[in-house]
């Protein structure tokens, strides 16, 4: 993945212009990606709706992609967040991490 200019948005996260990838179609997937800079790699993440907060965090080996029939209509009434852990979904992690509870 390029780099990015980052931004400050409006909940004070550091966060990133990048797009979704070309082979990701926003009519399967209509949901604005955010992404956060760890250690100089870019973290996905979903955040839609406003309310209270619902966390999605996916199972090995999947992605937030798990969560989008769940996520667009409760968007609605909560604020959905979910995010993609290093290396997996559109995450970026660094060539020698493990995917241990220790990471």
């Amino acid at each position: 993945m390029s780099s990015a200019s980052q931004t400050i948005n409006n909940r004070g996260v550091i966060s990133t212009d990048r797009i979704q990838p070309a082979w990701l179609d926003s009519s399967v997937y209509p949901f604005k990606s955010h992404f956060l800079n760890l250690d100089g790699h870019n973290l996905h993440y979903l955040d839609e709706g406003s309310g209270p907060v619902l966390l999605f965090l996916h199972a090995n080996p999947l992605w937030s992609f798990q969560y989008r029939h769940i996520i667009a209509p409760l968007r609605r009434r909560f604020r959905c967040i979910a995010l993609d852990y290093p290396g997996f979904g559109l995450s970026e992690a660094r060539p020698n991490f493990t995917h241990t509870l220790k990471g």
